[in-house]
């Protein structure tokens, strides 16, 4: 069997197709060719009577599994779910002394965190799955009453925020490992803080100041080291509320539209160490990003008296019901969450007008079209040509179409068969 040619004695044959042709060989993340399959519309098996129910997806793993709450009209409580595609759609089920609970988030595990409201003392964050099928409740540091989770990674790791809601301060940063909840919130040294994303190295992202209404800055916190972000571009105020595992952040600011001179919210990315202002969709004044993924494609919502979901990626944000297939009449309201497989999970609507939570998947392109322009061409042959060899890390080497850590010749005959 012959050895593949190395890629440097392909070099000379790459830079004159390359000054020939002057194409760029850099892939980029776009948009899924064929926009989103509805991989699920989740909603719950309960039957609400007279009443109508509603569903919210929160959080997502890079399994696909979907959690977040429903309730039924006129129900003072709500109740947390998880879906995944073997299982389907299950009701954790609340211990006694919980009269409502939402999930917020689960990792590749499946342990699930969130918040119940415990009767008698009120809000508390809770991980289900840490010690079997049955809820932890996270209780709240000493001098508070409350508490919320709002992320787990990897390691099952979790950060909130608790505080005292009658006498302050309220909310303060936290972060709960190993069983217990340690307090972040004095490595800040402002008033008030949130911990909203983290990172599987536990690198953590929120806001400190003293309100996201006037002063509130975005931050890193990396075991102990806070990293103060500016405000958004043209603004006063940043928060963090997603982070990836590259240490990039999704988020919010809040600026002074110059076409009306209101103050509105707008969605922010800091990728690179820069801060983005990623814009809203027409007729939307407001935004929110919620989510972003390693590869940097980030998810919210655009609103004014209604919401409309949207994704982001390189430069552009499109309204998510442009990317879902029309027959459907499913009308996306939210996004709430990316994982590593482009997969979204948010809520929207379904055709009967029910409030229903959404698991979107993307149709990719053609295999061979490594830089994601929905087509097989040259320059997705100078890419695979420039990656020629044994794959140094074969895990993560794209124009190894066929799986082997070797990008030669079946790769090459695989690109040609789907040229066009």
């Amino acid at each position: 069997m012959k050895t593949p040619p190395s890629r440097t004695s392909l070099a000379p044959l790459i830079s004159a197709c390359a000054a020939a042709l002057a194409v760029s060989t850099t892939s980029a993340h776009a948009q899924p060719c064929g926009g989103y399959e509805v991989t699920a519309i989740i909603q719950t098996p309960v039957d609400c009577g007279f009443g109508f129910d509603i569903t919210t997806g929160l959080g997502l793993n890079d399994d696909g599994a979907v959690v977040g709450f429903y309730w039924c009209s006129g129900w003072e409580h709500k109740e947390a779910f998880v879906w995944t595609a073997e299982e389907g759609f299950v009701t954790l089920e609340r211990p006694q002394g919980v009269v409502s609970a939402r999930a917020v988030d689960i990792n590749d595990e499946g342990i699930i965190c969130g918040t119940v409201v415990v009767s008698g003392l009120g809000n508390r964050g809770f991980v289900y799955g840490y010690e079997g099928d049955q809820f932890t409740i996270l209780g709240t540091l000493p001098g508070g009453n409350w508490s919320e989770a709002h992320a787990i990674d990897s390691a099952g790791e979790i950060v909130g925020f608790w505080g005292d809601t009658i006498n302050g301060p309220s909310p303060l940063a936290f972060i709960w490992r190993d069983g217990e909840m340690i307090d972040i919130h004095p490595d800040f040294g402002t008033l008030k803080s949130e911990a909203n994303g983290l990172t599987d190295d536990s690198i953590v992202t929120g806001w400190m100041g003293t309100s996201p209404l006037t002063d509130a800055r975005a931050f890193i916190w990396d075991n102990g080291k806070v990293t103060e972000l500016p405000p958004i571009p043209g603004g006063f105020t940043s928060q963090g509320i997603a982070i990836n595992n590259l240490a990039d952040i999704a988020g919010r600011g809040l600026l002074i539209d110059p076409r009306t001179d209101e103050l509105v919210a707008r969605a922010l990315a800091r990728i690179d160490g820069e801060m983005i202002v990623l814009g809203t969709l027409p007729g939307y004044p407001d935004s929110f990003s919620t989510g972003i993924n390693d590869d940097r494609t980030v998810v919210g919502f655009a609103q004014t008296n209604s919401a409309r979901a949207f994704v982001w990626t390189d430069g552009v944000m499109t309204a998510l019901n442009d990317l879902v297939p029309p027959e459907l009449s499913l009308d996306m309201h939210v996004a709430r969450a990316i994982n590593e497989a482009g997969q979204i999970a948010g809520s929207g609507t379904n055709e009967f007008g029910d409030p229903v939570a959404v698991l979107l998947t993307p149709i990719e392109g053609p295999p061979g079209d490594l830089n994601n322009d929905c087509q097989v061409g040259v320059k997705d042959l100078l890419i695979l040509l420039g990656n020629w060899g044994r794959c140094d890390d074969c895990g993560n080497c794209p124009a190894d179409l066929d799986g082997d850590c070797v990008v030669g010749v079946t790769d090459l005959l695989i690109l040609l068969a789907n040229w066009g």
